[in-house]
């Protein structure tokens, strides 16, 4: 996966994993981080007699804005909010643990209502890529391929490693009865344009694990009015 830019970093890397949250805690952690790594960049670059004075200025910000950045969760609703958030990582295809540093990216969707809306964006992939965010139904232990894969939308990584899907798609409720995983939750991931049959909804041929992004955890969209 190539390497971007440090000030896109998945929590894991930019902070002590965080207990769960909700409400503006939940959606102000990565602003805060950006924020650190910003002012520290920015404070860098002044005479010597005004850096001390921005360091203290700092370090009272973080009094109060550091809470934020620890209560960010990795995954969750924000609040009682129609929104929820999802990340996503590159893992090892040996033991799927979280790859450090590694390609990543965040799903911002709606978990209840008659359309699935999603906002996605996909950071450190490969140049140039058309990468598809899908629904993967687990099949059973042992078998291949999955019951059915989901389609939301396509996008190609640009010069910087970035990619940006957004759309809205008219699906079931996730997971799907057939899914191994039901009615836990569904699996959503980045996988290469050239490995799903959108049309068909079934997978392709090839298997490329280690170019993919997989979800921190399981998800669940209900359709309702």
């Amino acid at each position: 996966m190539w390497e971007c830019q440090v000030k896109n970093c998945p929590p894991h890397e930019c902070a002590p994993k965080p207990a769960a949250a909700s409400g503006l805690a939940a959606v102000a952690g990565e602003d805060t981080q950006q924020l650190f790594i910003y002012s520290e960049e920015k404070i860098m670059t002044l005479p010597n007699k005004t850096t001390f004075i921005g360091f203290a200025t700092l370090f009272v910000l973080s009094l109060f804005l550091a809470p934020l950045a620890v209560a960010a969760g990795p995954s969750g609703v924000s609040g009682k909010s129609n929104i929820a958030h999802l990340y996503l990582f590159e893992k090892n295809q040996s033991d799927w643990t979280i790859v450090s540093p590694g390609a990543w990216g965040k799903l911002l969707y709606n978990p209840t209502g008659t359309t699935f809306n999603f906002n996605f964006n996909g950071h450190r992939l490969n140049q140039d890529t058309s990468y598809t965010l899908i629904y993967y139904s687990d099949p059973p232990p042992e078998s291949w391929p999955p019951d059915a894969v989901i389609c939301f939308g396509s996008g190609t990584a640009d010069s910087y490693g970035d990619v940006h899907i957004q759309g809205s798609a008219t699906i079931p409720s996730l997971p799907i009865a057939t899914d191994y995983n039901y009615p836990t939750g569904a699996k959503i991931w980045l996988v290469l344009s050239s490995d799903v049959n959108c049309t068909a909804g079934t997978w392709g041929a090839g298997w490329q694990g280690a170019e993919y992004l997989f979800e921190y955890q399981l998800m669940t969209f209900t359709v309702a009015p």
